[in-house]
């Protein structure tokens, strides 16, 4: 891989093997090395306002020395298919290793130049800068289960996903916190479809997700003990039921979060800008037709 922006090239072997054990059973093991360029918004950010008499106050500062990122991946699995088809199982391990992590620092912008800079009154500036220390490691486990059809009739299929993770995190200054940010330790899925009719189907999406912990908290003390880096684990309800007119007509009504939770998302930029909680949609109903011209 060659980056013209940052002049920079990286060998980054991918392999994989299959290995077939009969016409029900296989294992698969890969190994993957890349690197992960800054975006724009990554090496452009910058917010500053004036605070009058040609003054400026630098929240966030650019910085177009930034580096990639550099990421190894290996996983292995296996995957099992019943002798009728309607059982589908498949389990993976993966262990995932970052470097060369960017993350953000204080910086005093009038140190940099900035000679109407008034931060010394307030606070420091950010700035997104590349750190040699830190790094991240993550574990887990994956597991998917395929039922499909088991009543030989209304074309019944369920799939349900689940992950377990175990992450790790040196931070730029050397401290050592025991979880991943932002990546939650449990996910559960479960898709349940099926058509009653000729004309009918129904598709039901669940997700369960556990408490994740936020990317950007104002020191290492606060990982530990403050409530302030933990985002609430949600459970939510999706479904949608549709009706077939013509075979190029379709009625469908959606409803998105039927249980009408309350739950987060994640900060948007990691900042300590963003708002403590990110609310996601309610309960969302939707009417829609789809129409096939051919």
């Amino acid at each position: 891989d060659y980056n013209s922006l940052y002049k920079a090239s990286n060998l980054n072997p991918r392999a994989s093997v299959l290995y077939k054990l009969n016409d029900q059973t296989s294992f698969m093991a890969s190994y993957g090395k890349a690197f992960k360029a800054p975006a724009g918004n990554v090496v452009f950010s910058s917010i500053a306002y004036e605070m009058g008499n040609d003054s400026i106050f630098y929240a966030l500062l650019p910085n177009e020395n930034l580096k990639p990122e550099l990421f190894r991946a290996y996983e292995f699995g296996i995957r099992r298919n019943s002798k009728s088809k309607k059982l589908f199982v498949n389990l993976s391990f993966f262990y995932n290793k970052t470097d060369n992590i960017i993350t953000t620092i204080y910086v005093n912008p009038a140190d940099m130049g900035m000679s109407n800079a008034m931060n010394e009154e307030f606070s420091p500036a950010q700035m997104n800068y590349n750190s040699e220390g830190a790094e991240t490691k993550l574990f887990g486990v994956d597991g998917k289960i395929i039922i499909s059809n088991p009543l030989n009739r209304h074309k019944l299929k369920i799939e349900i996903n689940g992950t377990i993770t175990k992450g790790r995190e040196i931070l730029p200054e050397g401290d050592v916190i025991e979880f991943f940010r932002t990546m939650p330790a449990y996910i559960g899925k479960a898709k349940i479809s099926l058509a009653p009719s000729r004309r009918t189907y129904v598709l039901v999406n669940t997700t369960w997700m556990s408490s994740i912990q936020k990317l950007f908290t104002t020191d290492y003390q606060s990982f530990i003990f403050g409530d302030y880096s933990e985002t609430d684990g949600f459970f939510t309800i999706d479904a949608v039921a549709g009706f077939t007119f013509h075979k190029n007509l379709n009625l469908y009504l959606k409803i998105i979060n039927l249980l009408d939770k309350e739950y987060s998302g994640i900060n948007p930029t990691g900042y300590d800008i963003d708002l403590p909680y990110n609310p996601q949609l309610g309960r969302n109903i939707r009417f829609g037709m789809t129409f096939m011209l051919n």
